[in-house]
């Protein structure tokens, strides 16, 4: 059986324009290192000549991007007092707050990240694992020898971009998220050859025929064949769950799709490439009307 793992049309319609933004955060230098992607070359005839790289290198030279985008998020970020935030969770999981992802990131910087991507791409995805198939290795596809002391929850991180597909159904009595396919990617580093592999794989958190809860991982080898792991249940005291445990961060209310639209630092995004191209003409035309003291080619009719 072929297991397709195309990102869906519709989240695949707006990826572009994630990874937009997210460069327009990153910067100036990750902007112009985006080349003709965010800054199309002047020249509509010939873009690839070594005469028309060496122009739109100084084309791409003369732009400047202004950073409104980023300043603007570290100002709503600070405007939401994080130091001031004192959760207070029951004591069986209080661990969370100093180590809420298993990798020692704080229940507050994970809070900061959840707003800093709604800020940016509208919406975000937190899923909670418990000794699941989240917490293995990116090339395994079942679950590892679980530890059997000190069992703990841990909360998983997933950006948009990463979402391949998504639907939700009527399912246990309510219409809910009932499937979502998550792409993981890492490297390995070879510590003889100092060289490192990018490693692809897949997680399915899904409701089966029955309404239960299970977790599944396919791992994608260096010829783009998959490994297909076995369904992993997480049973609760016994119980199968009847949902998926994951939460939609975003600033709208979620229940039934997942909303095209980017993040309320989207425009301002938009508006500063418009001035970063808009400077590159500029600049460009400033450069075609430099002032010149010798004049040739004129007689003494012309002067008079």
């Amino acid at each position: 059986m072929t297991i397709n793992i195309e990102q869906s049309n519709e989240l695949a319609l707006m990826t572009p324009e994630v990874l937009k933004i997210r460069t327009v955060l990153k910067g100036a230098p990750f902007v112009k290192m985006a080349g003709q992607e965010l800054l199309p070359s002047p020249n509509e005839v010939d873009k690839t000549s070594a005469q028309a790289q060496t122009q739109y290198a100084k084309y791409k030279a003369g732009a400047e991007f202004d950073e409104y985008t980023s300043q603007t998020l570290t100002s709503m970020i600070g405007k939401l007092s994080l130091d001031d935030f004192t959760p207070e969770l029951d004591g069986s999981i209080d661990y969370l707050i100093n180590d809420v992802d298993g990798d020692g990131c704080t229940l507050k910087g994970m809070v900061e990240s959840f707003a800093s991507n709604v800020l940016a791409v509208k919406w975000h995805i937190a899923a909670v694992d418990y000794q699941g198939l989240q917490g293995v290795a990116l090339e395994d596809v079942s679950v590892a020898d679980a530890e059997t002391l000190n069992p703990r929850a841990t909360i998983k991180q997933y950006a948009r971009e990463s979402v391949v597909k998504a639907y939700f159904s009527t399912i246990n009595g309510r219409k809910q998220l009932s499937f979502i396919m998550l792409l993981e990617v890492g490297e390995n580093f070879n510590q003889e050859s100092y060289l490192t592999t990018i490693v692809k794989s897949y997680l399915i958190l899904a409701l089966d025929e029955n309404g239960n809860y299970y977790q599944q991982k396919l791992v994608q080898d260096d010829e783009g064949g998959l490994s297909e792991g076995e369904r992993d249940y997480v049973e609760i005291a016994g119980t199968a769950l009847k949902f998926i445990p994951l939460e939609i961060i975003s600033d709208q209310e979620i229940t039934h799709e997942l909303p095209q639209k980017l993040g309320f630092l989207n425009p301002i995004g938009d508006l500063c490439l418009h001035r970063y191209n808009t400077s590159a003409d500029y600049k460009e035309a400033l450069r075609k009307f430099v002032p010149t003291t010798d004049v040739f080619g004129m007689t003494d009719n012309d002067v008079e």
